[in-house]
């Protein structure tokens, strides 16, 4: 939905609309980096304002961002609530 929530978590934040989605998980660890700290020592400033994440710096959406099914879909997808997740955990409602 254009115009609202946070204009760093929208379609075209992560991905061009011109070129082919990237499938390689890493290719997004610098689009996470560009907002989280990169360390957990680090100070907040204007461009890194979001906490670090405990676990580690790289292939951020293979938690972050998990292949969940969707319930009565049988199909997975890439899924796009940008959590922490655990695994095995329900999609959300």
């Amino acid at each position: 939905m254009l115009g609202k929530g946070d204009a760093r978590l929208t379609c075209v934040a992560c991905h061009d609309p011109h070129v082919q989605v990237v499938r390689n998980s890493g290719f997004y660890d610098a689009k996470c980096l560009q907002c989280h700290l990169r360390t957990k020592d680090a100070q907040p400033v204007a461009a890194h304002r979001a906490a670090s994440c405990k676990v580690g710096m790289k292939d951020c959406v293979s938690c972050h961002m998990p292949k969940m099914e969707v319930p009565g879909t049988h199909s997975t997808f890439t899924d796009h609530w940008i959590r922490i997740t655990q695994p095995g955990a329900a999609y959300p409602d």
